[in-house]
Parts: C-alpha cells; sequence; structure tokens
C-alpha cells in the first residue's frame, strides 16, 4: 500500500491474562481541527477461550464516531491475539491489522521518581509486556487534510453501563498534572474539546509552582498539549510533539521486522548515560558535513536560528544572551529540555537553585539542538540532555553534573561578581 497511515495502542496486560471483555479501546481521530471525533476504531476483545482469544475491529464516523459504543462496520472480525513471538498479521479490504503481546518499550524507573528523582537505573517495563493493536490503512481513510488529532480511550461496561475509565495522547500527562484519584476519574470521563477551558488554569499554576514558570510562559506551553489531543501534519516527519516517530518500519507485513523484532527480551538501558565529547550543533565539524544519525525532524526545511532557542543564564538568571549560538558555550553548560517534562522541570529548577551558569535550549523550537541531542541519545529525542564542556549526559543526577563540572569546567564553580 502507498501512503499508509498506521494507528497504534498499548495497554499493560494485568497479571495473568487479557484485555478485557466487556471494555472498548478506541483510537479517536480528528479531522477537521474541532477537537471532536470525525473518525473512530474500535477495538472489542473476546473472552479467553482454550488459552486464546480473538478481537473485532470497528470503524465508526459522524456522530457514531462520538459516541464511546464500539459502533459503525466492522472492518476486521474475530482476528487472533498473539501471545507468542510471531505476530498474527490480518488483512481486510484496505486494513491490516495486528494485535499481540511484545515487550514494553519504554523506560520507567518507577522507583526514581517517588525517591525525589534520585535515579536507580531500574526498569520498571524491562520484565514487562503489552498488549499492542497496530491498524494500519490508506492515508485516505483519515479525510484528505493532512492535519488529524488523534488520540486513544478506553471505556469499561459496569452494571450494565459503559464509563469511560482511560483516555489521553500525550505521554504520562494525566499522571503529573493529575495526582488524585478523584481529578483523574474526572479527567478520564471527559472529552478533549472541554480539556482547556477545564484544566488551562489550574495547570498553568501547577507549572508555576513546581517548574518556576511565568504565567504567560507556563500557558504558552500547556498549549501545546491542551486540548489532550495528539496533532500530526502528515505533510510533514513525524516526530514529538507532531505526532510520535515510530522507532520500527511502518508497515505491517508478515515478513516485516515492524513486528518480528519487538521480542520479549531486550537490553537494560539505564536512566543515566555518560556520553563524552561530542560535537555541538553549529561546530565547524557539522557544517562541513558530519552525519547525523536519527530522522530530521524538519525535513529539508531551513535550520532555525538557534539563538531564538538557547536561553543563557548566570547565577542571577540574567537577560538571555543575544546573537550567539550553541558553540560559543561549548566550555559551559548546556541543558536540552522539552516543555511538560517532569523530569526536565526537576532538574532546571535544581540547577537554578545551585546558582549554575548555563544555557538551556528548548529543543521543540530548535530542530538543529533536537537533531544533536538523538545524536548522542541512539536515535532518540531523550530530555534532559545535559553538555559539560562538550561532554554529554543522558538524564544525569545533580551529583553527576557537578562531578562533570569539577572535572570539565572547574571555572563555573568560581564565585560570579
Amino acid at each position: 500500500m502507498s501512503d499508509p497511515a498506521t494507528a497504534r495502542a498499548r495497554d499493560v496486560p494485568k497479571e495473568g491474562a487479557a484485555l478485557h471483555p466487556d471494555a472498548v479501546y478506541r483510537i479517536n481521530v480528528d479531522t477537521d481541527g474541532d477537537h471532536q471525533a470525525d473518525v473512530a476504531f474500535s477495538f472489542v476483545f473476546s473472552p479467553p477461550r482454550d488459552g486464546r482469544r480473538t478481537v473485532s475491529v470497528y470503524r465508526a464516523t459522524g456522530q457514531q464516531a462520538r459516541d464511546h459504543e464500539a459502533a459503525g462496520e466492522e472492518i476486521i472480525t474475530d482476528a487472533p491475539v498473539a501471545s507468542g513471538a510471531e505476530p498474527h498479521v490480518v488483512t481486510a479490504g484496505p486494513y491490516q491489522f495486528s494485535a499481540a503481546l511484545r515487550s514494553d518499550p519504554f523506560f520507567a524507573d518507577l522507583e526514581g521518581i517517588a525517591n525525589q528523582f534520585q535515579w536507580t537505573g531500574k526498569d520498571w517495563g524491562a520484565d514487562k509486556n503489552v498488549f499492542s493493536m497496530a491498524l494500519e490503512m490508506p492515508s485516505s481513510e483519515l479525510g484528505p487534510d493532512p492535519a488529524i488529532g488523534v488520540w486513544g480511550r478506553v471505556s469499561l461496561r459496569t452494571d450494565g453501563e459503559l464509563k469511560s475509565v482511560d483516555r489521553g495522547a500525550h505521554p504520562s500527562l494525566t499522571a503529573y498534572f493529575n495526582p488524585e484519584s478523584s481529578a483523574k476519574t474526572a479527567y478520564n470521563e471527559g472529552e478533549p474539546a472541554q480539556d482547556r477551558h477545564t484544566y488551562l488554569r489550574q495547570w498553568t499554576e501547577v507549572l508555576q509552582h513546581t517548574g518556576g514558570y511565568d504565567p504567560a510562559a507556563a500557558e504558552e506551553t500547556l498549549r501545546t498539549v491542551l486540548p489532550d489531543i495528539l496533532r500530526l501534519d502528515r505533510s510533514r516527519p513525524a516526530a514529538y510533539p507532531n505526532g510520535r516517530h515510530a522507532h520500527r518500519r511502518h508497515h505491517l507485513r508478515p515478513a516485516d521486522h515492524g513486528l518480528r523484532r519487538q521480542d520479549h527480551q531486550r537490553p537494560h538501558r539505564p536512566a543515566h548515560r555518560p556520553v563524552g565529547p561530542v560535537p555541538l550543533p553549529g561546530d565547524p565539524a557539522r557544517r562541513t558535513g558530519e552525519p547525523l544519525t536519527g530522522p530530521s525532524r524538519t525535513g529539508d526545511g531551513p535550520r532555525a536560528d538557534t539563538a531564538r532557542a538557547s536561553t543563557t543564564l548566570g547565577p542571577d538568571r540574567k537577560t538571555p544572551t543575544e546573537g550567539k549560538t550553541l558553540t560559543d558555550y561549548r566550555d559551559g553548560v548546556v541543558v536540552y529540555w522539552r516543555p511538560l517534562c517532569p523530569f526536565c522541570i526537576k532538574l532546571r529548577l535544581r540547577l537554578r537553585l545551585a546558582r549554575l551558569p548555563r544555557t538551556e535550549v528548548n529543543i521543540w523550537r530548535d530542530p538543529d539542538a533536537a537533531a544533536f541531542v538523538r545524536l548522542v541519545a541512539d536515535g532518540n529525542e531523550t530530555v534532559p540532555t545535559v553538555t559539560v564542556a562538550g561532554n554529554a549526559m543522558i538524564n544525569p543526577s545533580m551529583r553527576e553534573i557537578r562531578e562533570a563540572v569539577r572535572q570539565h569546567a572547574p571555572h563555573l564553580l568560581k564565585p560570579t561578581r
């Protein structure tokens, strides 16, 4: 198929077993920018029978797409759910579909989060599998406009009533902004179209309190993720927040490594990894053709002016230095971050309290910096990434940053007048 669109969903299985047979798992698609579902794909699983289960997929449009029930046309009927190393790929008309138990690709140091963001390097998901669903179709199935919005929802039938028990699009959004159970319940039952009205003001206060944002910066940041819909312009390369980049190949064919390579074992990856000296964005080596790994966030478009996305901060938080690129600060500390990253918020706050001079770079506003982070982080945009005199560290602790400064940039530890 040419010009395919692929929708994916995932869910961590409870001990033992299967996705709930009384639940409706759904991917919603907004095709006209009104923050409401225009197309919806619902996944309904059978109860386990002799250790096997199946799933049927429904496609709804119009008003049916805005109802949480599994409605519309049944496009996949009783597809087998794979629980072993080999996937089952089903073809039905223009659709290809697979539901399978795969290894969880995300690193989560939950112990470190609970321990005031002091990282342990232990991956909670290292021994976990997730139920994954992938549905591929021609892009025309999602309308002619290349700009769409996508979010997921899980509804569970209890006492004869279907209730929404989970929804979201941006990673970990409600987990950090809605820590109380009652707040999460209200959020899960809500609709994205009401998100800005309901949450913009109170979440702005959260960012001001925890991240040191001023009100204008907090509101600008939150407008990226509210409403909680993942926007994708299909005419541009996918890289968050323009969709999510798929690290595997997109096509779902039985011989495709996009499914076969996701086995149940994977190498352990620590939360922090020193990388060593690397060329910073703007270095002469970069300008003479040194290759970067990982996909470009901006295609073949012009490079962004790095000075616009860089902020130079001294102990007294002086006005950002104008007209300089990151190379001008290669003897100092550079922090690569993105809005709403809780790890970035914590680290930037601690650096401020430590009164350590530094340059902070928002990779969402600087494609060159985003490419640099991918270079040192195995093709991923993992933040915070910190360089000290050109030595890069992925997700470091304050102790590790201080040690790197003592070793590579001791002049920064001297009192600043």
